[in-house]
């Protein structure tokens, strides 16, 4: 035998019958959907093979030059030269540091990154 409800304003009973219990708790009670935070952004696989903090290690072929500055350095004044990747967004800067073996690359960040 179908449920039947009350009418909330006449108190007669309606024809329809009720939904079953489990879809009006979901119609009534809904679960919050989980909010997710945007994905971070990952090295593509040229540019996790570049070894920072090493001077004269080679970038990859979708490095593309963007500017380059001079800085202070060990011994005098060294370019720095950013480089953004066209495939994954990471920005690196290339120290040419002669003094310091351990200049070189390091990831600055990623474009468009929030």
């Amino acid at each position: 035998m179908p449920r039947t409800s009350t009418c909330a304003i006449c108190s007669w009973a309606t024809i329809a019958p009720l939904p079953p219990d489990n879809v009006f708790n979901t119609l009534m009670n809904p679960t919050p959907t989980p909010v997710t935070e945007p994905a971070a952004p990952t090295l593509c696989q040229p540019c996790a093979g570049i070894q920072p903090n090493w001077r004269r290690t080679p970038g990859h072929a979708e490095l593309v030059q963007k500017n380059n500055r001079k800085a202070q350095g060990k011994r005098g004044l060294i370019t720095i030269t950013r480089y953004a990747c066209d495939h994954c967004g990471a920005v690196w800067d290339y120290a040419n540091d002669k003094a310091d073996p351990h200049a070189g690359w390091s990831l600055v960040g990623f474009v468009n990154a929030a």
